[in-house]
């Protein structure tokens, strides 16, 4: 595991690869997860009566869970400017992925943790 996360921050894996199932289908899962996730916690607060210790939890699971998004983006950012640096290929494809890593990050700043 921890020498298939090396090879990924690395760029051993290729931008492709990187770009394609780390930035796009592994991001779609994400968002689709935390849907689910606030969707399950606004069912619970809207038709439970929680306790205080329960809110408690809750909060701590929606606070774990946006740490862990932010610290994939992390390394999916990491990985596919580190990939596009090492690519061989057209000067077009690092250059967009590169660009679409631009714009998501700057995205993320602009929305805020709002959007996670």
């Amino acid at each position: 595991m921890l020498s298939y996360l090396k090879r990924l921050i690395t760029g051993e894996l290729g931008l492709p690869k990187t770009f394609w199932l780390f930035g796009i289908v592994g991001n779609l899962a994400i968002t689709m997860a935390f849907a689910l996730r606030d969707a399950w916690l606004t069912h619970l607060a809207t038709t439970t009566r929680l306790t205080e210790d329960q809110i408690w939890l809750l909060q701590a699971l929606s606070v774990t869970t946006w740490g862990l998004g932010v610290a994939y983006q992390i390394i999916v950012v990491i990985a596919i400017v580190t990939a596009a640096v090492k690519y061989k290929g057209r000067s077009i494809w690092p250059a967009l992925a590169v660009g679409f890593v631009l714009l998501s990050v700057g995205w993320a700043f602009l929305v805020g943790p709002a959007a996670a």
